[in-house]
């Protein structure tokens, strides 16, 4: 789909609790109506949360399920006048530079609403320079990650020392591991089949997650190594995500 870049909802949660469209206070039943009219025109969530690097609000999660639910792309602001957007990677660059065609954010909105609705855990690792955290299906290793999913990262729900699994998967015999792909699941869309290059070995996961990594990683290389241990996405020789398999 594409997105209309002339159909724009800006929204601002500020630390107090108080919540903007468009620069005027609204309600969150006011918000979702917005946005379904949003949705109609195709239109473009811009975000912006007052105190971005501090505790937010209890306001903002319910917010990021409305985005989530109108699964509307959302186009992260860091100044409170909409006049940058913070790419994937955490930087910010002036609006004028964006690409008017965002298509990423849904999934980011979809995975932000699957792990706070349904997960209802998100388990960080901050010990190191790079963040790992993990909704107990997932893990990711970066120290940039998109707007959405860094308001949760912000808030866990634990913290736990992540690092030491991935450190186990690196520590494997290479040979064990083997090249995969992505193939569709005869269990309907809302699964992937991960399955080795020589079809000897295949696991279901969630399909979000797979989208959401495609994204992240296009030149990942995908690896399994046993039909009930994760899939893991590498990068430059480096593991920078794992997806556990789903059992039915």
């Amino acid at each position: 789909m594409d997105f209309s870049p002339n159909t724009i909802l800006k929204v601002s949660v500020l630390q107090s609790g108080k919540l903007l469209a468009d620069g005027s206070e609204t309600s969150l039943a006011d918000l979702d109506a917005r946005m379904t009219q949003i949705q109609s025109r195709n239109g473009v969530v811009y975000y912006y949360r007052e105190g971005g690097l501090g505790e937010p609000p209890p306001i903002w999660k319910d917010v990021m399920d409305v985005v989530a639910k109108h699964r509307l792309p959302i186009s992260m602001s860091s100044k409170p006048d909409f006049s940058d957007f913070v790419d994937e990677k955490g930087v910010s660059h002036p609006r004028s530079g964006e690409n008017p065609k965002p298509k990423s954010s849904d999934v980011v909105a979809r995975l932000c609403q699957h792990i706070v609705q349904k997960r209802q855990k998100m388990i960080v690792d901050t010990n190191q320079t790079e963040v790992v955290w993990s909704d107990g299906a997932i893990l990711e290793v970066g120290t940039n990650f998109p707007g959405a999913l860094q308001e949760l990262i912000s808030r866990p729900t634990h913290h736990h020392d992540i690092r030491s699994f991935v450190k186990q998967l690196e520590a494997g015999s290479t040979s064990q591991w083997r090249d995969a792909s992505v193939a569709r699941s005869a269990r309907g869309d809302s699964y992937a089949t991960i399955r080795s290059s020589d079809g000897k070995i295949s696991a279901s996961v969630e399909s979000l997650y797979v989208e959401y990594l495609a994204h992240r990683y296009p030149t990942a290389i995908i690896r399994v190594r046993r039909e009930s241990e994760p899939v893991i996405f590498v990068v430059d020789g480096k593991i920078r995500a794992s997806v556990m398999p789903v059992r039915f």
